[in-house]
């Protein structure tokens, strides 16, 4: 007794063609949920370097550098390289010296402001839930979610 088993698949061609076609399919608008995410993330950053504005210096290190866009995914990175980012971000403790000509100079403490890194947070938190929207949306099951932090 002779046993051959065997399965048939059809439209199996069909689906492999879909899932090669998947990433073009998703690179348009996986671009603009990223993009979009860090431009917000930019603009709500520099709208609190604007209310403090008192040399420019913290928004004039602020950038977005779009660092690859390619077939399976996109990266854009918010970045502070302004001298003062760190300290504005950080705080600073009472300090005092001694100037040149001898008298006492205190300066007051900097309360840490706290705004980059929160921001940066929650804007790809939302980007993170729009991408998983994205993929359900097209088919694909998102098991579990992606940290924020």
């Amino acid at each position: 007794m002779s046993s051959h088993n065997h399965f048939v698949f059809s439209g199996l061609e069909a689906l492999k063609a879909e899932l090669r076609a998947l990433p073009t399919e998703l690179k348009g608008e996986g671009t603009d949920i990223v993009m979009g995410a860090a431009t917000r993330a930019k603009a709500e950053v520099a709208a609190v370097y604007a209310a403090h504005r008192v040399t420019g210096e913290l928004a004039k290190g602020l950038t977005l550098t779009v660092e690859a866009i390619g077939p399976f995914g996109t990266r854009a990175t918010v970045r502070n390289r302004g001298n003062l980012a760190w300290l504005f971000e950080n705080g600073s403790q009472a300090r005092q010296y001694i100037t040149v000509r001898g008298n006492k100079h205190l300066t007051g403490k900097m309360p840490p402001a706290h705004v980059f890194i929160p921001t940066m947070i929650r804007h790809r938190a939302a980007m993170y839930a729009q991408l998983a929207a994205l993929l359900e949306r097209h088919g694909l099951v998102v098991s579990g979610r992606a940290e924020a932090a």
